[in-house]
């Protein structure tokens, strides 16, 4: 490869677009129960709510048009895991996550954020401690990628809810994922092993995870839910509460699979 070539090659890899597109091409041509494919590549979407725009990376669907996975391509180059931790050090799996519904049947349309389920059942973790900088030269946050996802997630949603109610689609579930090359980390410990003085642990045990569910307070909007509909002042919280869920690239293939979103029981 020539001088030139190379220097132009390092300017692709660096865009993070052949990771995108090697995303796309494996989920095609893989064989899984759910028979995932990818519905569109690099959509544009614009949420009136909030004025936020961009593009997807990824729109993935099932075979039966009911579950759909909204998803941004992460290539980390730091070399350096993700961290991620409960409140409690506990980390505890779980199978409930929030998630986009659109319903519709022929009397009554309806798009929503709520508790579904989402099989098989994962690490839910608060914070994430994640080193470097982005290409802003902001300081890396897992929170600010995921509000994006997540606002994304609703855009996209919203704009395809006439549609599916036209095509008698009875229920669209929607869930945000992040892909990454990150290794993903789940820090264990107790409480009582921080110490008030200093703020630091002293002990913890560090576990490898193939995929983890980010949850908090992502979309800083009480949703567009009236104040009259909160019938105590945690509500507002969990109107707030979204889940994003954090995938190692090398385990995407197995988490497929597996994956099923759900209404609540």
């Amino acid at each position: 490869m020539q001088h030139e070539d190379k220097k132009l090659l390092d300017i692709v890899n660096r865009s993070g677009f052949p990771f995108q597109i090697a995303i796309a091409n494996f989920i095609n041509h893989l064989k899984t129960e759910q028979e995932w494919a990818v519905l569109h590549c690099e959509h544009a979407w614009q949420n009136a709510a909030n004025e936020d725009s961009g593009f997807i990376d990824l729109v993935v669907q099932s075979k039966n048009r009911r579950q759909v996975l909204v998803i941004e391509c992460k290539r980390d180059a730091s070399d350096v895991p993700w961290i991620f931790f409960a409140s409690d050090f506990e980390g505890k799996p779980r199978r409930h996550a929030k998630l986009y519904f659109n319903t519709a049947s022929p009397a009554v349309q309806d798009s929503y954020w709520g508790d579904g389920l989402m099989d098989p059942a994962q690490c839910e973790a608060q914070f994430c401690v994640v080193q470097g900088r982005d290409e802003k030269g902001r300081i890396s946050m897992l929170e600010r990628d995921a509000g994006t996802l997540v606002s994304a997630t609703e855009a996209f949603a919203r704009e395809e809810a006439d549609l599916a109610q036209a095509l008698q689609i009875p229920i669209r579930i929607y869930a945000s994922m992040l892909v990454t090359t990150a290794k993903l980390m789940v820090c264990e410990a107790n409480l009582e092993d921080i110490s008030l003085r200093d703020g630091k642990l002293s002990d913890a045990k560090m576990h490898e995870k193939s995929c983890v569910r980010f949850r908090k307070q992502i979309d800083a909007r009480a949703s567009n839910r009236s104040i009259e509909s909160f019938g105590k002042f945690e509500d507002m919280a969990y109107a707030k509460e979204h889940t994003v869920l954090v995938v190692n690239i090398n385990d995407l293939g197995d988490l497929l699979a597996e994956l099923e979103l759900a209404r609540w029981p």
